[in-house]
């Protein structure tokens, strides 16, 4: 009878084991998930924002596409937001709003021009200043979120 009572404290300390590895890797696949959803949603932003960039301060562009183009801004906006909260639960060491950033960097600096309003002679500096901007938000952000190699392009 002591043998069996031994063995059954074996195997009920080896589930337990076997529990706790399941359920960190279930939480390390749960963060890399939301880790790679930030960072796509970031890259969509990104390409976004240089997409409206560039239809802004051309005239052969519709203002109706500009407006589109403004608009797939703010929504992408919001999407890296809402991602990026996510992220923040995992790593405490994240800055507090990215959204703050790369409004301030970004859409907030190149606000779209009313129908007819022609751009001033800085607005090509200022959006590509603007574009730039964001585009360094986006890359630290993959950086910081450890994933340089594969979000900056540079391989796996």
């Amino acid at each position: 009878m002591l043998w069996v009572s031994i063995i059954q404290v074996i195997v009920s300390a080896l589930t337990l084991r076997v529990a706790v590895v399941a359920l960190s890797n279930w939480r390390r696949q749960l963060r890399n998930q939301n880790t790679d959803k930030c960072l796509s949603d970031a890259k969509l932003y990104e390409g976004a924002f240089n997409r409206y960039v560039d239809l802004r301060c051309n005239d052969a562009v519709p203002h109706e596409d500009k407006v589109k183009a403004y608009d797939e801004v703010w929504l992408s906006l919001r999407n890296l937001m809402a991602s990026y909260e996510v992220v923040k639960r995992y790593d405490e060491t994240l800055i507090d709003d990215i959204g703050a950033q790369c409004r301030e960097s970004g859409i907030v600096k190149i606000p779209l021009l009313k129908e007819g309003q022609a751009p001033g002679a800085k607005d090509g500096a200022d959006g590509q200043s603007a574009k730039t901007a964001t585009e360094q938000i986006i890359a630290d952000l993959g950086i910081k979120l450890g994933e340089p190699k594969r979000f900056l392009g540079l391989g796996l």
